[in-house]
């Protein structure tokens, strides 16, 4: 009987498409983890792995996001509209002393 390689297992748990390839692949895989108990059980552990890499992945994802946001609203924001004309022509005053 020949083993999975790891090429295999990392093919099948994390394919994105189904074509022929993968469908080929998939059979295999299944049909020798049924098998195969040292097989089924580096799948296991590969897709424990795959899936705590995905949920890190989330987590930095959805952490970048919200920090993003919190910095974008803590910014100051001027609008021209906010700055009276008399303030604005002191400005480069200021910036000369």
């Amino acid at each position: 009987m020949k083993h999975l390689t790891f090429e295999e297992i990392a093919g099948f748990i994390s394919f994105q498409s189904l074509d022929e390839n993968t469908v080929k692949l998939v059979q295999r895989v299944n049909g020798h983890i049924c098998k195969c108990a040292g097989c089924r059980e580096k799948v296991r552990a590969y897709q424990t792995v795959a899936d705590g890499f995905s949920a890190l992945d989330a987590e930095t994802a959805e952490r970048t996001r919200l920090e993003k946001n919190t910095v974008q609203n803590d910014a100051p924001r001027f609008e021209k509209s906010h700055i009276n004309s008399k303030a604005a022509k002191k400005i480069p005053q200021m910036r000369k002393k």
